[in-house]
């Protein structure tokens, strides 16, 4: 795409040659400007590149980074030479870059919540009709994040990609493909948006290698790519946008936030389309539905990705039922998500044509494995339901009278009983012999205050006022020595231990393994600390001040070093996020991996850590904490209860 003078091999070669400075000069003022003028800005002002970390504001060398712009090329280089050229990528490698990058470093994990696993983008294209999408067609992802399933729909299905091949030197697709993402006059808001453009330019990269001359890409950049991806600058995104009756077929992954909905319907009304949204839902998610099913077109379908949240709001599931015939109920297994552990479905839905009613039955599944491991390291795995979940699916609309299967994982439920659900999560309604036998276990489930208290409503408990973490926060990793100590205590075996003295503890302190003379591992902390266990469950323990233990060689110790950090909030905090490291007995809580564990704390405006905040919070999951006990105990009561009929 770019001449010899400023391509990679050039810039590479003056970097040996010439020295960083140099090679990040010409980058920034030749390369980077011609690379801006063959992927020109779209209405939106966004085009494939962005970012201050090689150059300031005004696209100047940031020669400070001079350094790691050439350690970078060198990464490229030695990529390019053992694997082949980028010029010819394979389409799995294609599949695989975004979500590779999107887990590497905190300081990019936050955008974890605009991607979803390939794996299970791929069986939703799958299940869906896109492979019979013909021009005039509309095909859309209300929030498209990198836009990966806008693209893997067009990489996956022959007719779709058809449309993006040159036609007589032209680029004009017969089917409208659009996706959007929110932003804000910021230029970091921006990034997802320009993300799912150079993501574009990596899917259809040889089409542009074949068709290799300025004019054809700064074309196939404005008819192809910038048609494709749009970034809302309103506070509201996608929700401002009316799309009513538009499209086919809708693909997405909508958020997940149920705090600041009610400012969102309150912004709905200040701009006058709140009856857009006519479902009293809780959370983004809910209007997030009521968009997708207000934008299909009759006997339109979506596959939207919700939280078991939504899946027994009475509301949403009657305005579904009103509007939508429910195709298929996927469960997906807790941390599908490399952002969330969120227990999730795929919800398959039909826009009702008029006058139609829902008789037929609904296919439901249960997925266990997705082909990589749920946890930080994603490692592929040969268990993978959803191949066979999708091909099911697609069997099931094909004759959905004469539908069966021998998959244990698979239902197909009468439309008379699965319209009587007021839960439509599916394991609740398979019998318990069933579920143990396709190792579908109870999972944790991670909830927001409000749908907390809704869980407590029901149980009979009063509701708990919220403290809202609506300020800033500030993302700090516990290696950061600065702030946190951690240490490995050291092996004690049962034969040398005595009856009284320091108690020894394994990783729970209130297990005491036994006890030695005396500790020579740690001394009396004026603060309190948390310990945790190294194997299993990565579970989080709060030891008072001066309390002297010595922990054994199963047991780290992390002490707080700095003064603003409450050591109970801390603590909460950690639990609260535990489930989404994946530890466990191979994938060890030792200190390499636990330095790498990062937690959020509120900060004031100063940057400085909001102790009060912190304390605050504390107590509301202190409160917490007394309210899950007392309807633990009300449950044993009932359950122990012997009841005699009179």
């Amino acid at each position: 795409m770019l001449g010899s003078h400023n391509n990679f091999a050039s810039i590479y070669e003056l970097s040996k040659t010439e020295g960083h400075d140099e090679a990040l000069t010409s980058y920034a003022r030749i390369s980077r400007r011609a690379i801006g003028e063959l992927f020109p800005k779209g209405s939106d002002g966004t085009t494939i590149i962005n970012g201050t970390i090689f150059v300031n504001e005004q696209g100047e060398p940031n020669l400070s980074q001079s350094r790691l712009f050439c350690e970078v090329l060198g990464d490229l280089q030695d990529f390019d030479r053992n694997h082949g050229s980028f010029r010819y990528i394979e389409r799995e490698f294609k599949t695989r870059l975004y979500e590779s990058f999107l887990r590497q470093g905190a300081g990019l994990r936050h955008l974890g919540q605009y991607f979803t696993p390939r794996n299970v983008v791929q069986a939703i294209v799958r299940m869906s009709s896109a492979d019979s999408l013909g021009p005039g067609s509309a095909l859309c992802d209300p929030f498209c994040g990198v836009g990966g399933f806008l693209l893997e729909a067009i990489s996956e299905t022959p007719n779709l990609a058809a449309e993006f091949q040159p036609q007589d030197g032209k680029v004009a697709p017969r089917v409208s493909v659009r996706g959007y993402d929110k932003g804000t006059d910021e230029k970091e808001d921006e990034r997802t948006i320009i993300l799912a453009k150079a993501n574009a330019i990596i899917y259809f990269s040889e089409i542009l290698t074949r068709y290799n001359s300025p004019e054809f890409i700064s074309m196939f950049a404005e008819n192809a790519v910038n048609k494709m991806f749009h970034l809302l600058r309103t506070n509201l995104g996608t929700f401002e946008v009316d799309d009513a009756d538009a499209y086919d077929l809708i693909l997405t992954n909508p958020p997940y936030v149920t705090r600041g909905s009610r400012s969102l319907r309150a912004a709905l009304t200040d701009e006058g389309i709140a009856g857009r949204y006519p479902a009293q839902g809780r959370g983004a998610e809910a209007l997030a539905l009521q968009w997708v099913m207000r934008s299909l077109k009759p006997r339109g379908a979506a596959f939207v990705i919700v939280p078991d949240g939504l899946m027994h709001q009475k509301g949403m599931l009657q305005h579904v039922k009103q509007h939508c015939l429910v195709r298929g109920v996927i469960s997906l297994p807790v941390r599908t998500f490399y952002s969330t552990p969120k227990k999730t479905y795929i919800l398959a839905l039909e826009r009702k044509a008029a006058g139609v009613q829902q008789e037929e039955a609904v296919f439901t599944y249960i997925v266990s494995e997705i082909g990589e491991t749920r946890d930080a390291n994603r490692w592929p795995t040969e268990e993978n339901d959803l191949p066979i979940m999708a091909r099911l699916f697609r069997q099931f609309q094909a004759s959905r009278d004469g539908f069966e299967s021998s998959d244990r994982k698979c239902k197909v439920i009468e439309w008379e009983t699965f319209g009587s659900y007021e839960h439509w999560g599916i394991e609740r309604h398979w019998p318990i012999e069933e579920l143990e036998e396709i190792g579908a276990v109870e999972q944790v489930e991670e909830v927001s205050i409000e749908e907390f208290n809704v869980l407590l409503q029901d149980a009979g408990e009063g509701a708990i006022e919220g403290v809202a973490l609506d300020g800033k926060t500030k993302e700090v990793s516990l290696g950061d020595a600065d702030l946190f100590s951690l240490q490995i205590g050291k092996r004690v075996l049962k034969k040398d231990c005595l009856e009284e003295g320091v108690p020894c503890i394994s990783a729970n302190v209130k297990d005491v393994f036994g006890y030695v003379a005396e500790s020579d591992v740690l001394k009396t902390f004026d603060v309190p600390s948390l310990t945790w266990g190294l194997d299993g469950g990565f579970d989080w323990h709060l030891v008072e001040a001066e309390f002297v233990f010595h922990p054994t060689d199963h047991c780290g110790v992390l002490r707080i070093k700095a003064e603003d950090i409450d050591p109970e909030f801390l603590y909460f905090a950690l639990r609260a996020t535990r489930d989404r490291h994946g530890f466990d007995r191979t994938y060890r809580a030792n200190l390499a991996n636990v330095r790498r564990v990062a937690v959020a704390l509120p900060v004031r405006e100063d940057g400085s850590f909001d102790l009060e905040l912190q304390k605050a919070l504390a107590e509301k999951y202190r409160e917490i904490a007394r309210k899950q006990a007392r309807v633990q105990q009300m449950l044993q009561q009932v359950t122990a209860a012997r009841v005699a009929l009179e």
